[in-house]
């Protein structure tokens, strides 16, 4: 409907008049008119309200997105360069190691009326994890036992997909889905399941 009206629009004020406009295919369906850019995420400050004298944030991504939509874009691949427990909770995970839980919150809230004030304009929005996604992020195989060593420090390599997609995905339903960097396969060998959800 939006790129409809915006071309039935165009139509008409280049022709000035109602002749040009016509039917011209019944698919509904569109083509992915992407764009990437880097998640929005600000400091904890930033989220957490603090005042700044520079111009808000919100209203530059405002303005972004009514370019995109303009431009008869349909959808924003928003690629991570921070680690996923910045904006994502896990069930059972150490609040001593990694952000707050305000700070998550925080960064959940801003994060949802970004992708909604892009939904609402047409745009649907995929996060794109990279490497820096999994950093430090639990494993559910991890044991929880004082006695247990410490794990190796792997860059994230035993950090399975399975814990960080419904994370994810149950923290903004907002998301039209989830990208997988190349990068995320070649961390470590992950089971058969992981490679089945990487390619489909």
């Amino acid at each position: 409907i939006l790129w409809g009206s915006q071309d039935l629009a165009d139509r008409i004020i280049a022709a000035r008049r109602l002749e040009p406009v016509f039917l011209e295919a019944t698919n509904r369906r569109l083509s992915l008119r992407a764009i990437a850019l880097p998640l929005p995420l600000p400091e904890a400050s930033e989220s957490l309200g603090a005042s700044e004298a520079r111009a808000d944030p919100r209203e530059q991504w405002r303005a972004s997105v009514d370019l995109l939509s303009r431009s008869r874009f349909n959808a924003i691949f928003l690629r991570t360069t921070q680690p996923v427990r910045r904006f994502a909770e896990v069930s059972g995970r150490e609040s001593s190691a990694g952000p707050s839980a305000p700070e998550i919150k925080a960064h959940q809230e801003w994060l949802k009326s970004l992708f909604r004030m892009a939904h609402d304009r047409g745009l649907d929005c995929y996060l794109w994890l990279t490497r820096a996604s999994l950093e430090g992020w639990p494993s559910p195989n991890a044991s929880s036992s004082p006695e247990a060593e410490p794990p190796e420090e792997t860059g994230g390599a035993e950090q399975p997909l399975r814990t960080v997609l419904p994370a994810i995905l149950g923290s903004y339903p907002e998301l039209a889905g989830v990208a997988l960097d190349s990068d995320i396969l070649a961390l470590a060998a992950p089971p058969e399941r992981n490679f089945w959800i990487a390619e489909n």
